[in-house]
């Protein structure tokens, strides 16, 4: 029996220092394993593997992992969960479960399942530098978010056709905030919302926390709770690995419609939050207006067109909406003719500049890769009062100044 002890004790391989686990684990490239999927290899007796997975899990919290998120995106999400569920490891073996962020600390909630989160917003954070002040408005609690990765609706379809709408709305929003920008936001407030947006609210998104500045902004979910946050750039668009992939596109769309309404119209898309007041004045118009030419419509039209000068800053702070009540009211009256009247173009085909135009009369930007077609109010021939309902031949009473928010909600339910 001796001799059997013996020769057992000689076939186990001697154990492994802790100073060769550090080095193993620091010859890990975070760009070689997520971007190429490069794995190493872990041998040897299972008591060292367990605790190269620990030391890894430490390692994870240093600054070169936290910055993995610039040369990835929302496709190395799965890859991404799993290093954060190593993460959750080492902190939850900490004495403190704090974590320090642009000099600050944040608390982490007790609730178990928010640690399996927690790396993923620290590389968020830390990838995009976030700055001091925009953490302190984004977590006025100093405690990092713990319900993370919002679970899409099975009513949201992002493929096909809709990716197609979603991604040539994009286009434009961004190149009319280039082109057509008055104003270069700033500061931090809180954003209601329209219920129009129905895509969002079926997620039981119902608002926005948003800090702005001159490259993009930041965004914090908010429903029923405080939700995760992350980064969006005019630039570049949305590379964060805290959106599940299916929602990458139509965040994109709204935060780029959202930047176009901003730059161009500033806090005339984005008045105060007040309580709701009735609306009286939707359907009081000029009879003469049903009746004038489409020429007659684009030149009152162009006469609302102003000549832009430098920019101004804009600062906004408080809680603000996405759009007048009497706006909301309009967009979703002329929607109701508006929809089925956007039609695909072939590749490499664009809009004509009469399209544009009969598109702008109504408040709508045209989407990269669509046309529209002037829309015809339902139902054949129509009265004076039956016109005066649904406003869509007379775009000059109300004017649209969210054309970013009217062309989500009227082009998102759109037949294409």
């Amino acid at each position: 029996m001796k001799r059997i002890a013996k020769e057992t004790e000689a076939s186990l391989q001697p154990r492994i220092s802790q100073c060769q686990l550090d080095k193993i684990v620091q010859g890990i490239s975070p760009r070689d394993f997520l971007v190429h999927q490069r794995a190493f290899q872990a041998s040897g007796r299972g008591v060292d593997v367990s605790r190269l997975m620990l030391t890894w899990a430490k390692e994870l919290w240093s600054q070169r992992w936290l910055l993995s998120g610039r040369f990835v995106g929302p496709e190395d999400q799965e890859s991404f969960e799993a290093l954060s569920c190593l993460a959750a490891i080492d902190l939850l073996l900490r004495r403190s479960a704090d974590i320090s962020i642009a000099g600050a600390r944040l608390r982490v909630d007790l609730d178990t399942a928010a640690y399996l989160y927690v790396w993923l917003q620290a590389v968020e954070f830390t990838s995009n530098a976030i700055q001091s002040e925009a953490l302190r408005a984004l977590l006025p609690d100093s405690k990092i978010p713990g319900n993370i990765l919002i679970k899409m609706p099975k009513t949201f379809d992002a493929s096909g056709q809709h990716l197609s709408l979603l991604e040539g709305m994009t286009s434009v929003f961004l190149r009319e905030a280039e082109q057509h920008a008055f104003y270069v936001p700033f500061g931090s407030f809180r954003l209601s919302l329209p219920e129009d947006l129905k895509a969002l609210h079926d997620a039981g998104i119902n608002a926005f926390t948003v800090v702005a500045d001159p490259q993009g902004l930041w965004v914090r979910i908010l429903n029923q709770q405080y939700g995760e946050v992350f980064r969006w750039q005019s630039d570049r668009g949305l590379r964060s690995v805290m959106i599940p992939t299916g929602y990458v596109v139509l965040f994109n769309a709204v935060l780029a419609a959202l930047w176009r309404d901003l730059c161009v119209a500033g806090e005339e898309a984005l008045p105060e939050d007040t309580p709701a007041q009735p609306i009286t004045s939707v359907n009081n118009f000029d009879t003469e207006l049903i009746n004038a030419s489409p020429a007659a419509r684009r030149r009152s039209s162009m006469r609302r067109i102003r000549v832009l000068p430098k920019r101004h800053r804009l600062s906004l702070k408080g809680s603000h909406q996405w759009g007048t009540p009497l706006e909301h009211e309009a967009i979703r009256q002329r929607a109701h003719g508006v929809r089925g009247h956007l039609r695909r173009l072939h590749e490499g085909w664009k809009p004509s500049k009469q399209a544009k135009e009969i598109a702008s009369e109504f408040g709508l930007s045209v989407p990269d890769g669509f046309t529209f077609v002037r829309p015809h109010v339902r139902g054949g021939k129509e009265t004076t009062q039956s016109v005066s309902k649904t406003l869509i031949l007379i775009p000059d009473k109300v004017t649209i100044v969210s054309q970013g928010l009217a062309s989500l909600v009227t082009f998102l339910s759109a037949d294409i």
